[in-house]
């Protein structure tokens, strides 16, 4: 199974919670969908995207979060050449793999390794984004994303605790329940409806 296939990526979508965007907006706009809320994820540069809005283009959207994605810069190119790839018997054809985490970010030394290129000013961080299980995509500033549920938060600022964060934007996440607890996750939640009229 390829998800360079367009219609590998629709057949994913059989159980897609929202009716817009449509799953085959989202399959020709170069996701497939990872089976967690309402996340959906490109096999070409990794960018994984949810919270999805009625009136959201994939495509579009897809672009203003990776817009050096393979897909984007040339969809022509890229969709449906799994016949292609395998008749060469290079399943790297084209510079074209499935794009996968890098090894060892199940572990906190494995994550931390991938913040070399972090921006500076925020190296206070590191420490706390990677024991909340988040690694960093060296794609677009200051993009994280979490290795557990692969949701992605970015423009972190020097007072924000990766932990609340995490537990406000993803709070399905496994790796925040397992860890952190369900009571932790509904406090945060409590709190930001507190705020929310401020």
């Amino acid at each position: 199974m390829s998800y360079r296939m367009e219609s590998v990526r629709l057949e994913g979508f059989l159980h897609w919670p929202l009716d817009k965007p449509a799953g085959i907006e989202l399959a020709k706009a170069g996701f497939y969908y990872n089976q967690f809320s309402d996340r959906v994820k490109c096999n070409f540069c990794g960018i994984v995207h949810g919270k999805w809005r009625e009136f959201d283009q994939p495509l579009e959207e897809h672009r203003r979060w990776s817009p050096t994605c393979l897909f984007v810069e040339d969809p022509e190119l890229t969709n449906n050449v799994a016949d292609l790839a395998e008749g060469c018997g290079d399943a790297d054809f084209a510079g074209l793999s499935q794009s996968k985490p890098p090894a060892g970010l199940n572990t906190f030394d494995g994550r931390c390794a991938t913040f070399r290129r972090w921006p500076k000013v925020l190296h206070n961080l590191v420490n706390g984004l990677c024991s909340a299980d988040f690694h960093y995509s060296g794609q677009k500033g200051d993009l994280v994303f979490c290795y557990a549920c692969e949701g992605g938060i970015q423009d972190w600022e020097l007072q924000d605790d990766p932990w609340t964060v995490h537990a406000r934007k993803y709070e399905e996440c496994p790796h925040v329940l397992n860890v952190k607890g369900s009571a932790f996750v509904a406090s945060v939640k409590k709190y930001q409806q507190e705020c929310s009229w401020i």
